[in-house]
């Protein structure tokens, strides 16, 4: 009983120092460490983001690092495609073996995007910045904001359209998507991770509300992935302290090393879970 807890909390605190939830990572635990990976095992995950993410947006909002448009346009783009995943994921993906290497494929992408942002091939401007985070301009095509003395702006086209993809990524595979669209909007929008961080937990978090609602209610064929609750609990027990604790030392830790552990985790896995493929062949 003390395990999983402990697992989820160590997880989500160097998660949650990128702006993840460490869901991602859980759902690799539930099928390695605990042999669960049919569908119930995503609506699973999406009930330890409920319980584990509420802590981390409390203090980012607390420290006024919610970016309330990023959240707006992140959200309506990732619930559209949630529904889609469930289907997905329910029609295409409930055999353990093939969501396995579902799973290792999306690690291995991952993986190289964190590669390209480490090696500098990725990224297109400052990470590291600090400061008071306010919002200058929202419009159609663009959202400016403030971070400390300088100005940043996004594409709000281009970020809804890509959360609609992560929705149907997050929607199969049992995530709110902030593990999708921090590396988007880092990369290829050249954003500070103290900027998104909080934003990408609370569209996480809005995600998951309705990802369990979907995978309880919505039946496919007759039938429904309704969650474990009692084991989402208890990863998210160990997750909301983990993410408390990461948002409140996320500006102490050096960002580099965050990227450099998460690379070495999801590389490992993503080699282990298609190696899989050898055996959906045989």
């Amino acid at each position: 009983m003390l395990v999983p807890p402990l697992v989820a909390m160590v997880i989500s605190f160097f998660a949650s120092l990128s702006g993840l939830s460490g869901a991602f990572l859980v759902m690799a635990y539930m099928i390695s460490g605990l042999g669960f990976a049919g569908p119930p095992a995503s609506a699973t995950n999406f009930v330890f983001n409920l319980t584990a993410i509420p802590s981390g947006v409390y203090n980012f909002a607390r420290q006024r690092r919610v970016l309330w448009p990023m959240v707006l346009i992140v959200t309506l783009g990732t619930l559209p495609g949630l529904a889609v995943g469930y289907f997905i994921r329910m029609r295409f993906l409930p055999d353990p073996a093939r969501f396995k290497v579902f799973v290792g494929l999306f690690f291995l992408y991952l993986a190289v995007k964190l590669l390209m942002e480490l090696t500098g091939r990725g990224a297109r401007g400052p990470k590291i910045v600090v400061g008071e985070l306010s919002a200058v301009h929202t419009g159609i095509r663009k959202v400016v904001f403030r971070l400390g003395e300088r100005e940043f702006s996004f594409r709000t086209l281009p970020l809804f359209a890509f959360s609609l993809l992560v929705g149907i990524i997050g929607g199969t595979y049992g995530l709110g998507g902030g593990v999708l669209v921090v590396p988007f909007l880092v990369s290829l929008e050249g954003l500070p991770i103290y900027a998104i961080a909080g934003g990408a937990i609370l569209s996480t978090f809005l995600a998951s509300v309705a990802g369990v609602i979907v995978y309880t209610f919505l039946p496919i064929g007759g039938v429904v992935a309704a969650p474990d609750w009692g084991l989402g609990l208890l990863f998210g027990s160990g997750g909301a302290v983990g993410g408390y604790l990461g948002s409140r030392m996320q500006r102490h830790v050096p960002e580099r090393l965050i990227r450099v552990i998460l690379l070495i985790v999801l590389s490992g896995l993503a080699i282990k879970y298609i190696s899989g493929i050898t055996d959906l062949a045989g």
